[in-house]
């Protein structure tokens, strides 16, 4: 007889069986498929993903990856550009997720520092897949503007006459959270106002919660100048927010489009006595959508957690990555996702359990992969402790 523990493992291993090799009907899902790991389940150890569908990344390693372990409390950011009137970025260690010991730190005083920027200059690409945890304090009254993530034309630091892509928030106003972009080359922009977007409602505490750690994320395609053909799109805690397709976002090259990326670029504190404190950690800045996440549900549509995980080599078949556990206790109960170019994902994840039992499959098939056309089947076989 099977214990309850058993059972349990069986039915997340079936998942991942229906999930990733029984095709129904003649032509097979897009998204990446999941057939086998090896390596160690060890935070920062190399595992092996085995496949198929994964497409190509070239390089196969994120532009930046930081989850500033390296670094030394209190001593100014490196290999960042970084940028203030005051008090640049630090390392610090009094805002820590769980299993770290550095963050970033961004120092915002009332009535004198705004502006603590960490960022990338020098970019040429028009597509960026941007990912990281934040946890802001705040004091005095709601701040008129505080811009999260913004793209830049111009020189590194120039903050005037150059074009730009921004996710601000204007907590102190009834329009509360924007994207905004303004052209160079034509001098107009646009604005994705709160309350006619699918934001929330006005309110800091509605943009995001404070006081916690909250995962932001960013898939943005620059486009063309002078095209249509611009994209982005902006998930909170996994949920996405606001999104926009097909934009002609600039149109000129504007200095060459955007090639600066700041974080935590500018708090206002000039009115309302504002100020704030800023972490920021496992920060993940790629050319593509394409990542290999793990998550704590057995599909992606339940997960409520989820850690980027750190490619080293990708092709169609194969990725390894070095392990990520982020806040995850152990690794052993979690799910394996893979996302292509496209952000097709495997729906089902791949199960981690060291103690999954041993299941056989000989009813329809013991083969690896199995289709058919019929809306359902019935499956036999065997499992064991």
């Amino acid at each position: 007889m099977l214990t309850a523990k058993t059972m349990r493992k069986l039915f997340s291993c079936l998942i991942m069986l229906l999930g990733g090799v029984i095709v129904f009907g003649t032509t097979a899902f897009a998204a990446p498929s999941i057939t086998g790991t090896s390596g160690a389940l060890t935070n920062k150890g190399t595992l092996t993903i085995t496949g198929s569908g994964f497409g190509t990344k070239n390089p196969a390693a994120p532009l930046k990856w930081d989850d500033f372990e390296k670094g030394t409390s209190g001593n100014d950011l490196t290999g960042w550009y970084i940028g203030s009137n005051g008090i640049n970025p630090k390392y610090a260690n009094d805002q820590l997720r769980p299993n770290s010991t550095l963050s970033s730190k961004h120092v915002f005083t009332a009535n004198a520092q705004y502006n603590s920027t960490m960022g990338l200059t020098g970019l040429s690409n028009s597509k960026y897949y941007i990912t990281y945890y934040k946890y802001v304090t705040t004091s005095g009254g709601p701040s008129r503007n505080f811009k999260m993530v913004a793209f830049r034309a111009g020189a590194a630091g120039d903050w005037q006459n150059s074009g730009e892509w921004t996710h601000a928030l204007l907590p102190s106003s009834s329009q509360s959270e924007l994207i905004y972009t303004y052209d160079c080359g034509s001098g107009s922009g646009w604005s994705h106002w709160a309350g006619n977007t699918g934001f929330s409602a006005p309110g800091w505490d509605k943009q995001f919660p404070i006081n916690s750690w909250n995962r932001f994320e960013y898939f943005i395609d620059h486009g063309d100048a002078g095209v249509a053909n611009g994209s982005y799109y902006y998930w909170l805690d996994g949920v996405l927010r606001a999104s926009r397709t097909n934009y002609m976002f600039y149109a000129s090259d504007c200095l060459v489009a955007w090639p600066n990326l700041y974080i935590d670029s500018y708090y206002a504190t000039d009115t309302n006595n504002a100020g704030a404190d800023i972490w920021n950690d496992d920060v993940y800045i790629d050319i593509t959508q394409a990542r290999v996440e793990i998550g704590n549900a057995p599909t992606w549509a339940t997960t409520t957690h989820r850690e980027i995980q750190i490619p080293s080599a990708w092709s169609d078949t194969s990725i390894a990555v070095t392990l990520n556990q982020g806040t995850f206790s152990t690794l052993t109960n979690a799910y394996l996702y893979v996302v292509d170019s496209n952000g097709n994902v495997n729906a089902n994840g791949y199960p981690f359990c060291s103690d999954c039992p041993t299941v056989s499959i000989a009813q329809p098939t013991a083969n690896d992969t199995y289709t058919t056309t019929n809306t359902s089947i019935n499956l036999s076989g065997t499992a064991s402790d």
